[in-house]
């Protein structure tokens, strides 16, 4: 393919070993191997060195060999050890699960364990060295690796994404030790200025490669390295379901029934990780996690190279990095970032035009497969997006016949397959062929329904998708349409709606409450206005001009959220047009990204499902299929200035970085702010959690011990559930932020989001509604038996 570099060609082959000097040397590879997994059976902690040869020998040796024996044959490099490593990852789970299931069978009623994973795991390396044959790595490529690493010389867009990781990780602890955020914003500006630079030089695959990883993990580490113990929103569930499963060291959805529960990718696999690697859970969610994770942009930049022109690939990849959710929430969200792993790797495998029909299929398969074992939202969306793939492309003949009238006619045909870059064997279906829609339907309903018994939540969707499209049933939608120009009910009817459900929740449940149905105290609290950063200097400047910097800052997010939509809308007209820029898009790739787009539609048009799912989740779900869609609309835009073209789209990418990582907005102050750039605003108040606030939380697990059977509630959800995995067990969390829900006898954490700013934050039909917590009336009616300066807990 003419846009692929030349260090993606199938590498040279070297002169072959003599076969005595070959046994010696694979011999010398298997005692190495049985020495790390000896050194992580024994569990002997020395620092770096220890999770580094857990991970060389669990992850490290299993992806070289893949990618040099199963998928030796593909000449994309890079993309032959993304899919190494992605069928590692995809295998720790499977394995995982089979010993899970397996093991208490025959007597082992607790099996992940230390020593079964590492004889497992010895176990599995050494049959794939023995299988591998000649293809195992040798001490002599290992050399030559070692030494082409150490003699390459770094670009300049490399050099500034590594300064952004470094910023990125000191700005989180100068932030969490009570410094201020200019470190922390300098590096999302590094990271947007690192992809500039990449964009303007010449595109090197190995570069930009790099400079793309670099930029990916600054801003989720950013995000995911504040405070010292598990911090934001659904990552907290998450490691509620991971320390259930540790502590039994064994996974059963009759432990935690909750969809949480079903997703593996948050209990089983970070089980494993944590033991193998010799490091704590939370260490695992914070960084591994993340290091992970900031592979998928680079698939995003590697599948875009294949469709489309190195620049706008990589401008598609900057978009898809750039996108509010990316920095904001990914972090948090760590079922759906494995979830997106296995779709960006699946959508890859569609692109090998040097694989057969039938391996292409069955990793496509595969990877669906670590989808629905990993997130079952994003689960749903690949099943909507393959379907309208499926049935558009198959049931339109008229239009299939007309495309092939078209390239008969005129003898075109030779010269269509040419532009595309593609054989006969690419005209076939990988990700979209029925037998692949069909088999992930029935593992999604399998795995959701009889085995783990958590489709409650596909009840759900289906029911407010029927009911939108049959019924003209509408529920409240989510408020994340405003980025996207779109509208929904005021935070103000959203809370009533919420507020009413609860108080029918109490009627249907009676109980001894501590606020009468009938007295003031029962009354709706105020809603409040999401909390802001204050203006920095900057901004009290341009205030003082007579510019208001919150309404500023408003509308510039407003229209970047509206260009950012336009700019797509330009790609895919570009794409239906068959533009210049779109050519080498096959047929599959073309109908996947109209069926990514219908599946984003469908949830911003069901409101039900907007609020289910989120919208800029699915957004970001959407953008790694048709980010680069964003890179053609640019283009076209650009390309009459000639030279000059390259120069604009550089500016139009930096402009765009800054606005949606939100360094803009810092500049100024007077936003929600970024709980990765500032210890203030919405986010940092409703999810941080500091020393006080644990040491708080810590004592009442102590004040009521191993067998209290005492009810403990709080005035945050976030710290509610922080709550259920910090409590001993016997005691019950109840699920009551609002006062007029607390029972008599409980006892009620008040964190810092009350204490200090007197808020409280819940999630209700897809957003966050603040109100004005009433702290008076715990002080009247409950006793405080505890205070830690910004934590309170009543009785």
């Amino acid at each position: 393919m003419s846009t692929l570099a030349a260090d993606q060609r199938a590498p040279t082959v070297a002169p072959r070993a003599q076969p005595g000097h070959l046994r010696r040397e694979r011999l010398m590879v298997v005692l190495v191997v049985l020495a790390g997994q000896g050194w992580v059976l024994v569990d002997l902690d020395v620092p770096v060195l220890r999770p580094l040869i857990g991970a060389a020998v669990l992850v490290g040796l299993p992806t070289l060999v893949l990618a040099r024996w199963t998928f030796g044959r593909i000449r994309d490099r890079p993309a032959a050890r993304l899919f190494a490593f992605g069928a590692v990852v995809l295998g720790i789970l499977l394995v995982t699960l089979l010993l899970n299931t397996v093991l208490p069978l025959v007597g082992l009623p607790h099996p992940l364990q230390r020593p079964v994973f590492v004889t497992t795991s010895t176990v599995v390396d050494v049959l794939l060295l023995l299988a591998a044959g000649r293809t195992v790595p040798t001490w002599s490529v290992a050399a030559r690796s070692l030494r082409s690493v150490a003699m390459a010389r770094i670009s300049p867009d490399v050099a500034l994404a590594s300064i952004a990781v470094l910023l990125a990780v000191g700005g989180a602890i100068r932030l969490n030790n009570g410094a201020g955020g200019g470190v922390a914003v300098s590096a999302h500006a590094a990271a947007v200025m690192a992809l500039v630079v990449a964009f303007g030089r010449r595109p090197i695959l190995r570069h930009h490669m790099w400079t793309v990883y670099l930029v990916g993990l600054a801003l989720l580490l950013g995000t995911s390295l504040r405070g010292w113990y598990i911090t934001g929103h659904d990552i907290n569930m998450e490691y509620l379901s991971y320390v259930i499963t540790s502590k039994d060291q064994h996974w059963s959805m009759t432990d935690f029934p909750s969809a949480y529960h079903s997703c593996l990718s948050v209990n089983l696999l970070p089980s494993v990780l944590s033991s193998y690697l010799g490091i704590s859970g939370i260490i695992v969610f914070k960084l591994v996690t993340q290091l992970i994770f900031a592979l998928v942009p680079v698939i995003v930049y590697i599948t875009g190279r294949r469709l489309f022109s190195p620049r706008v690939a990589l401008f598609g990849a900057g978009v898809f990095m750039f996108f509010p959710t990316f920095a904001t929430d990914m972090a948090y969200l760590t079922r759906q970032e494995y979830a997106f792993l296995f779709v960006a790797l699946a959508v890859l495998a569609t692109c090998m035009d040097d694989m057969r029909p039938l391996p292409r299929q069955g990793l496509t398969f595969v990877f669906g497969v670590g989808v629905v074992l990993s997130h079952y939202s994003t689960t749903y969306l690949l099943i909507i997006m393959l379907t309208f793939a499926f049935l558009s492309s198959r049931g339109l003949p008229a239009i299939r016949r007309w495309r092939r009238a078209r390239a008969t006619a005129r003898g075109q045909r030779r010269a269509w397959r040419g532009r595309h870059r593609i054989g006969r064997r690419h005209l076939s279906w990988s990700l979209a062929a029925p037998g692949v829609i069909l088999a992930l339907v029935f593992t999604a309903w399998g795995w959701s329904t009889p085995i783990t018994h958590s489709g409650g939540h596909l009840v759900d969707v289906v029911g407010n998708l029927s009911g939108a499209l049959v019924e003209g049933r509408l529920v409240t939608g989510s408020s994340d349409l405003r980025f996207i120009g779109g509208g929904g009910p005021s935070a103000e009817t959203r809370f009533t709606d919420y507020y009413d459900g609860a108080l029918d929740l109490r009627e249907e449940t009676p109980g001894d409450y501590v606020v009468p149905v009938d007295s003031p105290d029962a009354d709706q609290p105020t809603v409040l206005e999401p909390a802001t950063v204050p203006l920095t200097g900057a901004g009290e400047a341009l205030e003082m001009t007579g510019v208001d910097p919150v309404t500023l800052n408003r509308v510039i997010r407003t229209v970047a959220g509206v260009a950012l939509e336009l700019l797509l809308m330009v790609g895919v007209l570009g794409l239906l047009l068959r533009a210049r820029s779109t050519e080498m898009v096959g047929r599959e790739q073309f109908w996947l990204m109209l069926g990514s787009l219908v599946s984003l539609a469908v949830i911003v048009v069901v409101p039900g499902l907007s609020a289910d799912f989120g919208v800029l989740r699915a957004f970001q779900q959407t953008l790694i299929l048709v980010a680069p869609l964003v890179g053609v609309g640019v283009w076209g835009a650009v390309d009459w200035l000639g030279r000059r073209a390259v120069r604009a789209g550089a500016v139009t990418l930096a402009v765009a970085g800054l606005i949606l990582t939100g360094v803009q907005a810092a500049v100024l102050g007077g936003y929600s702010g970024s709980i990765a750039q500032g210890n203030a605003g919405q986010y940092y108040q409703m999810l941080y959690v500091d020393e006080p606030e644990l040491a708080a939380e810590r004592w009442l697990a102590a004040h009521l011990g191993p067998q209290s059977d005492g009810y403990v509630t709080a005035s945050g959800m976030v710290t509610m559930t922080r709550m259920q995995a910090m409590m001993p067990e016997s005691v019950t969390v109840l699920d009551n932020f609002l006062p007029v829900l607390m029972q008599r006898g409980a006892y009620v954490v008040v964190p810092m989001e009350t204490v200090t700013y007197g808020r409280a934050t819940v999630f209700h039909s897809g957003d966050l509604l603040s109100y004005s917590y009433p702290r008076d009336l715990l002080e009247r009616r409950l006793s405080l038996i505890y205070s830690s300066g910004d934590t309170e807990i009543y009785r």
